[in-house]
């Protein structure tokens, strides 16, 4: 059975090169290279006429905008934990995932700038450089390496060094203030790899006593003193005796709970009915029995939407535990019951962390991976204004068009080939280079221009000059309709050649693939498909 593949089907010049087809010039004369235009006249004997249209001249503006842009400072995690006075393992917890035990879907309260083994990051927070840690010198150092084992080889290895920017700094000293008790649990716990609602419980976390509970011992009552003018005083503690009851007074008795019916030994029924009868004749010695009244206001009216604010808002706090006789629990139901109470009040104050994490920009912003070289989101948008000012320029002025004759065939790329290829290799793309697209069917016109702003392992991040149909945000980073997230054969790179020297500076992310590399050129091109995550 013989399978014929397309691509190397013979097709006749005529068919794919018909009068009036849109072709893009890539030939080896740099005044034309990117022009597009259509066919004049059929193929003969491999060469056409072509007519191309000059729209959109050269411009350098990305460079100038990457020059002229004020660097943000990055710090280590080391730097970055003495500025907030805040431990080194917790800073670097809180940069990541803090997962939160809560089923069927669990809380992340970390800010995830960073996940080291995934390796991702978000633009504009973190970066990432190398630092090789060769093997000490000497002949510890050279014995190691002529053994050729996985120690030999350990020898010279390189590390992955992440730094946090101001603005990450700025994000984590808002959190601390925010949520100090995020922090407090985090220092404490740094070895957990989760945790759960009721550690972050702002309740009282006071250890159980010797009982096994918080609950006040039998045979005393813990209880507030209030003053005439209405301040309370110390806790009392008062104790039930036998020769002290017929002493004391109805006030003080309203004070007394008794608890000591255990204490009291009843070795029969005569003395039991004994010590009813002379608990009651002492009741009735002591004056007339006072009764609290409590008014109550009857309502007949059936109708619910009568109900006041502040009756609703009664009826729907209801607090676990407020209803249940705390005495009749054993030790082990009381710890359920604290357990419960403060895991329903940590998930409310981790929603309330939820909410403010949605509302942050670090957020809205997209993780990339280590080996990816971006721009950041501030840089991104003056690019966009620049790019603004330079199509508005261009559309002002009347194009030039250019009748070019005998162009051989090999030198025209016709728009939107099967399968897509690109006549520029994907180790020359470059941050802020210009590109032109080369397809039509993606939702962007053939020929439209752009710029380079995100350089990932299999697709390209670009600007475009204008908006474009299914244009996008670039995950919250420009305006709508302006990004484009396309792969290396779906565009043609018009500025190879092109040097931008920002690569050496440490304020923006280089290429983890370019880590050591000393040539500019080496840093320029194929830094991001070297190394692959």
């Amino acid at each position: 059975f013989l399978v014929k593949d397309e691509r190397f089907i013979d097709r006749p010049l005529k068919a794919s090169l018909a009068v009036g087809t849109p072709v893009m010039y890539v030939g080896s004369k740099q005044n034309f290279y990117g022009l597009y235009g259509l066919v004049t006249s059929a193929p003969q004997n491999g060469f056409v006429d072509v007519r191309v249209l000059s729209r959109f001249g050269k411009t350098d503006f990305p460079s100038k905008t990457v020059a002229n842009h004020v660097k943000m400072p990055y710090y280590s995690l080391e730097e970055a934990s003495h500025m907030l006075a805040l431990d080194y393992k917790v800073l670097a917890r809180i940069c990541s995932q803090v997962i939160v035990v809560n089923k069927p879907r669990d809380f992340d309260i970390g800010l995830n700038v960073k996940l080291y083994k995934k390796r991702l990051l978000i633009p504009g927070y973190c970066k990432v450089y190398s630092a090789s840690s060769s093997a000490s010198g000497g002949g510890g150092g050279n014995n190691k390496s002529q053994r050729g084992g996985k120690k030999g080889k350990q020898g010279n290895k390189e590390r992955l060094l992440v730094k946090v920017s101001e603005k990450g700094v700025d994000l984590i000293r808002r959190y601390m203030e925010k949520f100090p008790q995020v922090f407090s649990v985090l220092r404490c716990k740094h070895y957990s790899k989760q945790f759960y609602p009721d550690e972050f419980s702002p309740g009282d976390n006071r250890p159980p006593t010797k009982n096994g509970d918080n609950r006040p011992t039998r045979g005393a009552v813990h209880s507030d003193v209030v003053s005439a003018d209405g301040a309370k005083t110390q806790p009392a503690t008062t104790t039930i005796t036998a020769g002290s009851a017929t002493e004391t007074s109805a006030s003080d008795l309203s004070l007394i709970v008794n608890e000591t019916a255990e204490e009291l030994p009843v070795h029969s029924e005569l003395e039991l009915e004994l010590a009813d009868h002379s608990s009651a004749s002492m009741l009735v010695s002591l004056g007339p029995e006072v009764i609290a009244e409590e008014e109550i206001v009857m309502s007949f009216d059936d109708d619910p939407s009568t109900t006041t604010a502040a009756q609703a808002q009664e009826e729907e706090e209801v607090f676990i535990g407020d209803d249940i006789n705390t005495d009749e629990l054993s030790a082990d139901d009381y710890k359920m019951l604290i357990r419960t109470k403060r895991s329903a009040e940590g998930k409310k104050f981790l929603q309330r962390i939820n909410d403010w994490l949605q509302e942050q920009e670090a957020t809205q912003l997209p993780l990339v991976e280590f080996s990816s070289k971006f721009l950041t989101k501030e840089l991104i948008q003056r690019m966009e204004k620049e790019a603004d000012k330079y199509y508005q320029e261009q559309i002002s002025t009347p194009p030039k068009a250019y009748h070019l004759k005998g162009v051989p065939v090999s030198h025209l790329y016709v728009s939107t080939p099967n399968p897509p290829w690109s006549p520029t290799k994907a180790e020359s793309f470059s941050l802020c280079h210009r590109v032109a697209m080369l397809r039509c069917d993606q939702g962007i016109p053939f020929g439209t221009q752009g710029t380079v702003v995100g350089i990932h392992s299999n697709f390209l991040e670009v600007l475009t000059d204008c908006p474009v149909i299914k244009g996008n945000t670039l995950h919250n980073r420009c305006s709508n309709h302006r990004g484009a997230i396309l792969p290396y054969t779906s565009v043609i790179n018009l500025t190879p050649n092109v040097k931008i020297q920002y690569d050496s500076d440490e304020d923006e992310v280089r290429s983890v693939a370019s880590r050591g590399s000393k040539s500019t050129t080496k840093t320029m091109h194929g830094g991001g498909k070297q190394q692959q995550h």
